[in-house]
């Protein structure tokens, strides 16, 4: 199998961590409990961070005109560490 292929391969259907290289799954139990998840009830509504579900310290009213149009989105873990990496990995 040539390299372009078992490239395309190993991206569709991974048999190493993509975190620590580790033979198995996508993510080893290892790496995947290190990943800091976000509680979406605890999250901003309007912007997504993940402590403004009362009082968000990142809206402010600059950046409230500048999402008046956008739908609010939270990601699902925090872009630090091991998610940062394993999102660069896969972009």
């Amino acid at each position: 199998m040539g390299f372009v292929a078992q490239s395309i391969c190993e991206t569709l259907w991974p048999t190493r961590c993509a975190l620590c290289d580790t033979p198995g799954k996508l993510l080893c139990p290892r790496c995947a409990r290190s990943l800091e998840f976000i509680d979406y009830y605890r999250a901003c509504p309007r912007c997504g961070s993940p402590w403004g579900s009362l009082q968000c310290d990142r809206c402010n009213p600059v950046t409230e005109r500048e999402l008046a149009d956008v739908f609010p989105c939270v990601s699902c873990f925090r872009y630090e560490g091991g998610a940062a990496l394993l999102i660069k990995t896969y972009k």
